[in-house]
């Protein structure tokens, strides 16, 4: 009979992957490049900054995105600036990703969540922008890449602050630990979402003619998902917590300026009204795909728990398992859970 305990001893035979704590050749590679261009680009602002500014970051990356801000749109985009951007994000995500794994913090599906509520609250920013929304003073923080940037700063320092905090309490059983745990986040979590509505939204209130009473719901509504979804997922590691959380009240901070702008829509800076707003692309964009991945969860969704019950995870191999070794092995491992139950599981993930 062909146990998890025999396939693991036939896949200990092989060459074992580098440990999650370690980066790779690519990773390494990614990580030096990226400090030496950041160097190398802040050396020559300070030595040569008419070759490096002057002709080449400003009319190439910073002139672009004034244009974008500006009423003319995407005018100023070309393709150099374009890959610059392109190598930029995925450099970077490959980067931050293996700094995240050797810190060991959570990779999981409630990580997942999390972050998909981030990626929800950038196209709200962006809307708001396209609606000339914010002052010129400001909205170049929304124009990409910025807005990546800038998004990718709150997201780390929500994270750093909830992990040091889950860092000293998460080890602590009961209610004990959740209280505490309680008392130093939310509020914390509460500022930061004040803050942000303080810089990025109060200034635009004096720059159009508009109502408030969508504003104020939206306010209300995000403190207060702020505050549920973090008591609401009391058995997720802290960290996950807090940023699913600020991501919440953000996202409902926005989407009531969204309804502001649907009851009361202000002046563009084009000198014209916006169009009317209408509600049937929202069924096309996020109804279909929404009764599509319903179905899909429930298809996946008996697997992905007997896949839990055995300790592993759809689609990730084992600690130490390289996809060589499985690929290799393949008439081994096809009785192992994760070959057998990870086809259907993923339907059910995130």
């Amino acid at each position: 009979m062909v146990t998890v305990e025999s396939i693991d001893e036939v896949l200990a035979t092989h060459q074992p992957a580098l440990p999650s704590t370690r980066l790779s050749m690519v990773e390494q590679t990614l990580t030096r490049l990226l400090l030496f261009v950041i160097l190398g680009v802040l050396l020559g602002l300070v030595l040569m900054p008419e070759t490096v500014w002057d002709n080449g970051l400003r009319p190439i990356i910073w002139e672009p995105i004034q244009q974008d801000a500006g009423a003319q749109g995407d005018a100023g985009y070309s393709y150099q600036n374009t890959a610059i951007y392109t190598f930029g994000l995925l450099a970077s995500v490959v980067v931050f990703q293996a700094l995240f794994r050797t810190l060991q913090l959570p990779a999981d599906d409630k990580m997942m969540i999390a972050l998909i509520a981030w990626v929800c609250l950038a196209p709200i920013f962006r809307v708001l922008e396209d609606a000339d929304f914010f002052p010129s003073s400001i909205d170049w923080l929304l124009i990409s890449p910025i807005i990546h940037l800038h998004l990718a700063t709150w997201l780390i320092a929500i994270g750093f602050v909830s992990h040091l905090v889950g860092k000293k309490w998460d080890h602590v059983g009961g209610d004990l630990g959740e209280l505490n745990i309680r008392m130093r986040i939310v509020p914390v979590l509460c500022l930061a979402l004040l803050f942000m509505w303080a810089i990025l939204f109060r200034p635009g209130y004096a720059e159009h003619d508009m109502g408030l009473i969508w504003v104020i719901i939206g306010l209300g509504i995000g403190f207060a998902s702020l505050i549920f979804a973090f008591h609401a997922t009391r058995e997720w590691p802290t960290i996950t917590r807090g940023l699913l959380a600020f991501a919440v009240g953000a996202c409902f901070v926005g989407l009531g300026h969204w309804a502001q702008l649907a009851a009361t829509p202000w002046l563009q800076e084009s000198g014209r009204m916006p169009n009317d707003v209408v509600f049937w692309p929202a069924l096309i964009v996020l109804g279909i795909p929404g009764l599509i991945c319903s179905v899909l969860y429930r298809m996946g969704k008996d697997d992905a728990r007997q896949l839990k019950l055995t300790g592993f995870e759809a689609g990730v191999l084992p600690e130490g398992v390289t996809i060589k070794s499985w690929e290799t092995e393949e008439k081994v491992v096809a009785k192992h859970p994760i070959e057998q139950l990870s086809n259907k599981a993923l339907l059910a993930s995130p």
